[in-house]
């Protein structure tokens, strides 16, 4: 039976070791930036799409926008 455990048998676990630790997988962000389509501060936008599809799932979902964020 092979042993799983060797990070040597498993290269993809080293590659993507590699690619957090380097912030590599953060790259496509910074083209964002670059393009100015996303801002370097503050939080991600949020999906208008969400709010349709939730909207339709889930009984008053929109009194989640009257709540304040700190209470």
């Amino acid at each position: 039976m092979a042993s799983f455990n060797k990070l040597k048998e498993r290269p993809r676990v080293c590659v993507g070791a590699f690619i957090r630790r380097t912030s590599l997988d953060e790259l496509p962000q910074v083209f964002n930036v670059l393009a100015g389509e996303m801002s370097l501060v503050g939080p991600r936008p949020h999906a208008i799409q969400h709010d349709e599809e939730y909207s339709r799932r889930i009984a008053d979902y929109f009194a989640r926008h009257n709540i304040k964020p700190e209470a």
